[in-house]
Formats: C-alpha cells, structure tokens, sequence
C-alpha cells in the first residue's frame, strides 16, 4: 500500500528465504569440488548464511522494535499495525486492522494509548483487555467492540466525547430518518428513536434535539416500540432545551448505563422503569420525580437529586443496589418511594415534611435516618427495617400505625413532640429501652406500645398524669420496660433497677426465641398492583 512503511517482520519473512537459497546455491556450487575444495565451499556457505542473519538482526534493532509481529490481524490484505511500544507509551501511526486476540500488544504493560492523526481506522478487537487511558490526535472511525468495555462519557465542544479523562473521540454520524418528531404550537417533540440502524456500543448517543425544521425541540417522548432499546451506548446526552418527557421514555432500555438530562424539570411516570444496567444519572434540575420513575433499576448505586421536592410514589422501588440518597430540597416522599432498597443504609432527608406509607418499609440494610422537620410518618413507613438504629424525628407529631413494627435494633425513640400515636406504631419494637414523651401527647391508640411496660421510679404501676393515660392497653406484655423517671431525679431505686435487669433479660430471651410474632399484622401486606 503507498505510503506505508514495511514492518521488521515484513523484511524478516522475505529476506530469510532468500539467505536460506543463497547459502544453499553456494553449497551446491562448491559440492562440485572435490577434497579440500568441498570443505572449503561448506564452510563458505555456512558464513555467508550467518552473516546475512547477523545484518538483518542489525536492521531489526536499529527499527527500535516498532511494528506487528506474526500475531497480525486475520485478513492479509489488511496492513499489520504501524505502532511503537515504549515505557508503558503505545503510540499507534497507522490503520489498525481488526484483531480476534492476538493484538502484537496483548499482555503489555499500556499505560496510555496515543492514536496519532494519521489512523484513519481502527478495527474490532484492537484494544481489547486494556484498561488505558486513549488520547485521540485525529478522529478515526472505530468498530463497535474495538474496546473490551466503554470508554465514552461527557459530550464536549465539537461533536467530540470524552473517552477517558481528557481525551476524546468523534461520535459517527447517525441516520436521520432514525429520529421522528412531532410539531405543535411552535414546539418540537422528539417522538421517536428507531433502533434499526448499526453503530459503535462504545461510543455515547447524542441525540439531536436542538431543533427540528426551526422549532426548538422540548420534549422527549420516548422510542419506537415498546421494550426497544436503542441506547446501547454508555451514556444518552439530551441538549439543554430538553425541559419535559413522555411517560415510559426509557422504559425497559435494559443496556442503558448512564444518563444526562441537565434541563429537565420533571421526570415522568416509568421513564426509566425496569432500566436494569443504570448506574449513573444526572438530573440536576427535576423538582419532581414521577411515579415509577427508577422502579427496578437495579444496578443504581447512588441518587443525587439536588432540585428534587417531591418522590412520587413507587420512585425507587426495588433499586436492590442503592446504598445511598440525597436529597436536601425534598419537602415530601410519597407511599413506596424506597420501599425494598435492600442497600440502603443511610437516608438524609433535611427538608421532608411528611414521610409516607410504606416508603422505606423492608429496607433491612438502613440503619440511620435522619429527617429534622418531617412532622407525619405514614402507616409501615419502616416496618421491618430490621438494622435501624437511630432515628431523629425531633419535630414529628402524628405516628401512624405500624409506622416502626418491628424496628428491633432501636434503643431510644425520642417522642417529646408526638401529639398523635396510631395503632402498632411501635409493635415488636424489642430493643427499645429508652423513650420520650412530651405533655402535648394526647392521642395514643390501643397496641401502639404492645410488648412494653410503664413504671415509675420505684417500681410501682402508680404513675403520674401523661403516663397515667397510656397504662394498660397501651404498654402492654412483659419483654420490655418503660420507666417514668421524675424530674431533678438522676437514679433509679434499687427495686426498679433488679426490675429492670430481670426485664432486660427476659427481653433478649424473647428475641431469641420469637424469630417471628406469630402475628400476620405484622407484615406490610404486599404491594398494590402496579399501573400498566
């Protein structure tokens, strides 16, 4: 091919046959002499063949090791690779042809891949098992599994993409026709992506929503069929002009990793529903996060929604892997909002009003919650957290039933604020020892405290005003304490405190023994059917 330089293993696999003939035609020329002559003419040939060796082992070195080697790409009238290899440094200065494996930089130590602007191309398989930074000089085409995994995030100026931090590569041009919109007062809808057409899995998809016939396009309405997945890519970048999306917009796009909406002010019901690769998102403007919106996505690790007031109902039902939530403007998490986030250890929620139905019940990995101004905590709100051990609600006022059931790791339930104490709120809560109660309690309905008992100071069931109201039906059992202390008094008597040891101890053999109240209330009952 013109222009293109000959590798070592080129000049080695033509020039060694030739040595391999000469040597031979000097034997067979001197084998004609006779005695003396025909050592002679053995001993020439020999030398002549070292020689020729020794000078293309010269010509080999003074090439500094650059090119392919017999582990080239599979089709010969594919060029071998033009490519130095130095110091962790592979600078590629050709066309690379598709490899199936055997890349001649397989199993080297690549700390940085450098694609000069001379490669135009760069075949399947070329760089896959290396986990190397990439910088691109020009912007060649590159086959969809040139990489072993993705490479591609943020979009930047000039249509490029980053490929790894501070390198990029051009996204090829899509078809249009791959792209529907509809038109209506003055707006431009994207409708529709089809999933008909072939392109690089590395690489990120753009989509073009900047404008459509001269209407600016705000709004995306989903793809072409349901379950299409046409993000294959790592990441969908949408423009800023995209303000609002279509229900199901992303619905069941099962390969979809990473995605950036920067303007959206909403997200819609089950737009990214059943989205099972998601690990990454970017939705720094959304104020409200729709109803079903991340529902069995369960690969997303962590949610930061900085602009988000409100989770609607079913938001991030069974996101099995995430460990982690902020949200510092929500004023309001609806019913099942995290019900079943089974990694969720840690939730701050510093704006929250109201906490709804159902909204953490079954989360057994959370262990601290922290909601300052919530003032509502709805009925199974963390039933069955099982590992929740601190819980600060400093301005809750109404309770509702079986709003902690069987939060067994918690010690102290502060409650100074509570005005209104639903049914069971506290039922099976085993290894509480300590509670608050402030005068303005009022309401406390039967059951709310079923397994704890109320005492006075000196061990007696005769106790003062706020408690009085609660005694009986209310702390009802014999597995826990709950002790009146007066005020100005800071010890127990020594009755109270054999009391209270015997009481602790029954407790942990209750624990021990009653793995599961043999109680169906206990149980949050299931989940309504979901919303077609």
């Amino acid at each position: 091919m013109e222009g293109r330089k000959v590798t070592p293993y080129e000049v080695l696999s033509a020039a060694v046959p030739v040595v391999i003939a000469a040597g031979l035609f000097i034997l067979v020329v001197q084998a004609l002499s006779t005695g003396r002559d025909r050592a002679t003419a053995v001993k020439t040939g020999i030398g002549c063949s070292l020689m020729a060796i020794v000078a293309l082992v010269v010509i080999l070195g003074a090439s500094g090791g650059s090119g392919g080697g017999p582990d080239g790409p599979d089709d010969p009238d594919v060029p071998v690779t033009d490519y130095t290899l130095s110091g962790g440094f592979l600078t590629l200065n050709g066309d690379v042809p598709a490899y199936s494996g055997n890349a001649p930089w397989r199993n080297s130590d690549v700390g940085l891949i450098v694609v000069s602007d001379d490669v135009h191309s760069i075949g399947s398989g070329a760089f896959a098992d290396l986990d190397s930074d990439v910088l691109f000089e020009g912007t060649p085409r590159m086959a969809g599994s040139a990489f072993s995994h993705p490479f591609a995030s943020d979009p930047v100026e000039g249509g490029y993409y980053m490929v790894s931090a501070g390198y990029y590569v051009l996204v090829p041009e899509v078809p249009e026709d791959m792209y529907t919109y509809t038109v209506s007062s003055g707006a431009a809808t994207l409708t529709g992506i089809s999933d008909s057409w072939e392109r690089p899995e590395c690489f990120v998809m753009k989509v073009p929503t900047e404008n459509y016939n001269r209407y600016p396009v705000t709004k995306f309405n989903g793809m072409s069929g349901e379950g299409v997945s046409p993000f294959r890519g790592v990441r969908a970048v949408f423009s800023d002009s995209i303000e609002s999306s279509g229900n199901y917009a992303f619905n069941n796009c099962t390969t979809l990793k990473c995605v950036s909406l920067s303007a959206i002010a909403s997200t819609a019901q089950n737009m990214f529903k059943y989205c099972s690769s998601l690990e990454a998102l970017s939705i720094p403007a959304a104020a409200t996060i729709g109803n079903y919106c991340f529902h069995y996505c369960s690969s997303l690790s962590s949610v930061s929604l900085p602009a988000a007031t409100a989770v609607n109902q079913y938001a991030f039902q069974y996101c099995s892997s995430l460990s982690s939530v902020s949200l510092p403007a929500a004023t309001a998490v609806n019913n099942y909002a995290f019900s079943n986030c089974l990694s969720l250890e840690s939730v701050s929620l510093p704006a929250a009003a109201s906490i709804g139905g159902y909204s953490f019940n079954g989360c057994t990995s959370l262990k601290d919650v922290s909601m300052p101004l919530a003032t509502s905590i709805g009925e199974y709100a963390f039933t069955s957290c099982v590992s929740l051990e601190s819980v600060y609600m400093p301005s809750v006022s109404t309770i509702n039933q079986i709003a902690f059931q069987s939060c067994a790791s918690i010690a102290v339930f502060d409650l100074s604020s509570a005005v209104t104490i639903n049914g069971n709120a506290f039922r099976y809560a085993w290894g509480v020892q300590e509670a608050r109660f402030g005068d303005g309690l009022t309401t406390v309905a039967t059951s709310s405290f079923v397994s704890w008992t109320f005492y006075d100071s000196t061990g007696t069931t005769t106790i003062s005003k706020t408690a009085e109201a609660l005694a009986g039906k209310h702390f009802m059992g014999t597995y826990a304490a709950l002790i009146e202390v007066p005020e100005g008094e800071q010890s127990l008597s020594p009755e109270m405190l054999r009391k209270v040891a015997d009481l602790t101890e029954a407790a942990e053999e209750a624990r021990k023994s009653l793995a599961s109240p043999d109680d169906d209330e206990h149980l949050p009952g299931g989940d309504p059917e979901e919303e077609p």
